[in-house]
C-alpha cells in the first residue's frame, strides 16, 4: 500500500513538471547512464515530433535474467529494462551494452519488433556491431520513425 501511495505521488509531482520519461533509478548508475545517453539521442531526434504524448514511468533493475541479456516489459503506465546480472558484469563490451540499451528503448518507445537482419542493432541476437556502423543504423532508424 505504502508503494502505490508514494507511486502515485511520484506521478503527480512528475506530471506537474511535465517531464516525459520519468526514471525510478536502479542501483547501477552504468545503467542509468547508459538510459540518459541513449534517451537524450531519441529524444534529440525526436524533438519536432509528438512520438509521445504522456509520462512514461521507467524503472531500470540489473537481475538474474535466465534466458535474456535485457529485456523492455511494458506496463499500463510506463515499461521496466531488465538487464542480466551475469552479461552486464562479464561478458557485455560497453558498446554491447550501449547497443543493448537502445534496443531496448526501441522496443519500449516505439513498440517495435525485432529485425531479421542479424547485423542490425534491432536484431535478436546480435554480435556487437562497429560504432560507426550502429551510429548509423541508429540515426536512420530514428529518422524514419520520428518524422511519422
Amino acid at each position: 500500500m505504502k508503494q502505490m501511495i508514494r507511486f502515485l505521488l511520484w506521478g503527480v509531482v512528475f506530471s506537474y513538471l511535465n517531464a516525459g520519461f520519468i526514471l525510478f533509478p536502479s542501483k547501477d548508475k552504468r545503467i542509468e547512464e547508459l538510459f540518459s545517453k541513449n534517451l537524450r539521442i531519441i529524444e534529440t531526434a525526436c524533438s519536432s515530433s509528438q512520438y509521445r504524448k504522456t509520462n512514461i514511468f521507467t524503472t531500470l533493475i540489473v537481475k538474474d535474467l535466465p534466458d535474456a541479456i535485457a529485456y523492455c516489459h511494458k506496463k499500463a503506465n510506463g515499461f521496466v529494462i531488465a538487464f542480466d546480472t551475469a552479461y552486464l558484469e562479464r561478458i557485455l563490451s560497453d558498446l554491447e551494452k550501449d547497443q543493448v540499451m537502445m534496443h531496448e528503448l526501441v522496443h519500449c518507445v516505439f513498440d517495435e519488433e525485432h529485425f531479421s537482419d542479424p547485423k542490425h542493432f534491432m536484431a535478436e541476437f546480435f554480435e556487437e556491431i562497429p560504432k560507426e556502423t550502429y551510429e548509423i543504423q541508429v540515426e536512420e532508424y530514428l529518422k524514419q520513425k520520428c518524422q511519422k
